[in-house]
């Protein structure tokens, strides 16, 4: 008997290492596997992640792109200022033609002998037209202050009257009380 418990023991030590054996394998088999697994996500988030810094530096790339196509160029910008210069070389010139012209019409009204009569003679008619018109403004504020000043004497005599008739009443409505409780 002690020979089958010896043979037992042993087969019963031959299964326990076995197991152990199985499970110890199977445990590092897992962790390969989730080692694996790790590995492959963390190559995935780096694919990842090189794909999305690309991407970054193109959009970067492309703003600054923009930003350059919309600033001005030395050239343009000196382009610009030569136009503008023109311009208001051009306003500039054509203003002091303009003056020049009206001073030489100015100055030849003024030498003319035949059109100085005619010139006078339109002053005149224009200062008379002119005259006339505040004559008539004039007239006219006159004589509405004066239909004012007829509504307002009306209205104040109408008020007046008014007042006078009723102390009249009360005088007549005083002596009524007196005579009745005399």
């Amino acid at each position: 008997m002690a020979c089958t418990h010896v043979i037992l023991n042993s087969s019963l030590l031959q299964f326990e290492y076995f197991q152990a054996s199985e499970k110890q394998v199977r445990r590092r088999t897992v962790q390969r596997r989730v080692k694996e697994m790790l590995k492959e996500r963390l190559l995935e988030v780096d694919e990842r992640r090189e794909r999305l810094r690309a991407l970054l530096e193109a959009e970067e790339q492309a703003y600054v792109e923009e930003i350059a196509s919309r600033q001005e160029t030395m050239l343009e910008r000196q382009a610009k200022m030569r136009e503008r210069a023109k311009k208001l070389r051009e306003e500039r010139e054509n203003s002091r033609r303009a003056i020049a012209k009206e001073k030489l019409d100015m100055k030849w009204r003024d030498e003319c002998d035949e059109l100085r009569p005619k010139l006078r003679a339109k002053q005149h008619a224009d200062i008379n037209i002119e005259r006339a018109k505040q004559i008539e403004i004039a007239r006219m504020l006159k004589s509405r202050e004066a239909s004012d000043n007829r509504y307002y004497d009306t209205l104040w005599e109408t008020d007046r009257l008014l007042k006078i008739e009723r102390e009249k009443r009360k005088k007549y409505r005083l002596r009524l009380c007196v005579d009745t409780t005399a």
